[in-house]
């Protein structure tokens, strides 16, 4: 029996072996596909994600939609290709439907000397793309947010000394909300409170960002009193995530600094800004989201699901070779009970991975993307061949697959359309998430994200809010999905006692009764499952066998001593 329990250990020690030697790792899934990497998006309403890239060789746009045929590998198919007639180059494509009619449109943002045109291609059940809207002259690209909150997108449109707030052919000209040139432009709640799930609009400029509060009327207030840090040399686009896993959003970019990269993290906490700075070099290797002239390649996900988000870059090695870098987040680390909430993000160097064949391409962007919509991230890269200068794109499946638990959740709006009876995706941001659990050092913690649009810099985010738990067993305590600013109030569900690894998805109809709203719950079933059961069931079998075996000499002894009575019975009647 010890023996048979040695085995066993030793087929657990080995299977766990097999997945740590496939850590750190990454395998090719999908890499016939050409142009750059600019937006996802369900173009066919599967509810899996789309890639829209475009070709500056042949000027086109291409899309990729995903073969989720359960008998065989997730691989991306070709869609649909859309011509532009334009000979300006595209600097940016938003794939969002601006008119709720399901289906995605196509917003170009076209690069005409000093100043942008953009073009609006609506969508259709035909794949037929046309143009519909054509705006000239503004800066940098559109952002696209829910002003009103009334579930209806506006385009915010820089034209210099003003900005027009657009929609569907309707312009509001607005002289108080002028970003400056730098444009990656937020839609989220940056305060500690949660409850009442306000959003604030952050405006991204060279000099830093301005925040705009809707705390508690539609009209637009600036904090008063508040004066963000600079960020003058910031080089790279803005990021909003929970970088600490206290409930709070911060502020991201990153900028170079004495030939040296770094990324801040502003706080808002207690009426006034903080700024962490964290240095980001590998040895003599140079990241590349802040070199002059550059790539800008900083994507901020929790790919190692310990709860604390981490970021991806891309490193350029003396011989100029560009290798894929993670971070990861350390502050996971050092949990105990005595942790503080003023604890911060400590980003250290995890892996760098030469990917298959790119050792002598010009890597032009790379992001996180789920392909298998399984909760665990991959990355695709795009690069320019050196010899033909021809642009490619390349998904490669990153064999990071540990039992560390995670969930994650998908907001969807509905119409009561018996044409549309589908679900898809939210028209608007707003929808913002919260979670709290128990950790095994009964630490309480939390998380908070809310659903950005599809736009401008953050067209390359993962559609759903994710969250990594870590090695914690214990159940998720709550989850709290809500919406702002409806009739001057906010409304809220809240689901407690949350399975891990486990996808949620919450359907929002109607939206003023928060009691009506669905959640649905599917489970990623864990190898540690599969372990557990077999590992029951081989004890249960030994033990089966076990007292099988002494059942039966058992009554093989029971045997003996009656053949033993009966012989003495008879010598005694002799």
């Amino acid at each position: 029996m010890n023996l048979l329990f040695l085995y066993f250990l030793f087929i657990k020690f080995s299977a766990v072996l097999s997945q740590v030697k496939k850590i750190n790792s990454f395998n090719k899934l999908y890499e016939n596909m050409d142009g750059i990497i600019m937006a996802y998006g369900d173009f066919n309403l599967d509810n899996m994600e789309d890639l829209v890239l475009y070709n500056p060789y042949n000027n086109t746009i291409s899309i990729y939609t995903q073969n989720n045929d359960d008998n065989v590998n997730t691989v991306f198919e070709f869609y649909t290709k859309i011509e532009l007639p334009h000979q300006e180059k595209v600097i940016g494509i938003i794939a969002i439907d601006l008119n709720t009619d399901f289906y995605l449109d196509i917003i170009c943002t076209f690069k005409n000397e000093n100043l942008n045109n953009f073009y609006v291609y609506m969508g259709n059940a035909d794949n037929d793309f046309q143009i519909n809207h054509t705006i000239l002259d503004i800066h940098d690209e559109p952002f696209v947010f829910d002003y009103l909150a009334k579930y209806k997108l506006h385009l915010l449109l820089n034209k210099g000394n003003y900005s027009i707030l657009w929609s569907e052919g309707l312009f509001i000209k607005r002289t108080d909300l002028v970003p400056s040139l730098r444009h990656s432009h937020g839609f989220a709640d940056i305060y500690v409170m949660v409850i009442k799930f306000y959003l604030d609009l952050i405006f991204t400029t060279k000099a830093g960002f301005t925040v705009y509060s809707f705390k508690d009327e539609y009209t637009d207030e600036v904090f008063k009193g508040l004066y963000p840090p600079k960020c003058k040399n910031c080089k790279c686009d803005f990021s909003y995530v929970d970088t600490n896993s206290n409930s709070q959003i911060d502020i991201i970019c990153g900028y170079i600094f004495n030939n040296e990269n770094y990324i801040s993290i502003f706080n808002f906490e207690d009426k006034t800004w903080s700024d962490q700075k964290i240095e980001v070099n590998i040895n003599k290797e140079r990241a590349l989201f802040a070199k002059e002239g550059g790539i800008e390649v900083l994507r901020f996900a929790d790919y190692n699901l310990d709860g604390f988000i981490d970021f991806l870059t891309v490193v350029e090695t003396e011989n100029k070779e560009m290798h894929v870098a993670l971070f990861s987040n350390k502050l996971g680390y050092n949990l105990k009970k005595d942790v503080k909430r003023t604890d911060r993000a400590i980003f250290e160097h995890d892996a760098k991975y030469n990917l298959q064949n790119l050792d002598d391409l010009n890597i032009v962007r790379a992001a996180f993307i789920d392909s298998q919509e399984d909760g665990n991230l991959d990355v695709i890269v795009s690069y320019q061949n050196s010899e033909n200068h021809l642009y490619k794109s390349v998904v490669y499946e990153f064999n990071r697959q540990p039992d560390g638990t995670f969930i994650h959740i998908k907001a969807f709006f509905t119409e009561n359309d018996k044409h549309h009876s589908k679900m898809f995706p939210p028209v608007a941001p707003g929808v913002t998430i919260t979670y709290s659990l128990q950790n095994l050092y009964d630490y309480q913690r939390g998380g908070k994200a809310t659903q950005l649009s599809k736009t401008g810099h953050s067209t390359l985010s993962i559609k759903y809010t994710a969250f990594g738990l870590g090695p914690s067993p214990n159940f998720v305590d709550k989850i709290v999905v809500g919406l702002c600013r409806i009739s001057n109030n906010y409304v809220k569900r809240e689901r407690v006692q949350i399975i891990p690894n486990s996808k949620n998805i919450v359907i929002i109809n109607p939206r003023m009764k928060p009691e009506l709203w669905k959640f649905r719950l599917f489970l990623k079933t864990s190898s540690e499952f599969y372990y557990t059961a077999i590992l029951f069931s081989v004890i249960f079998t030994i033990f089966g066998i076990v007292a099988s075996m002494l059942y039966l000499l058992e009554k093989r002894q029971d045997k003996q001593d009656m053949l033993n009575r009966a012989n003495v019975f008879h010598f005694d009647a002799m």
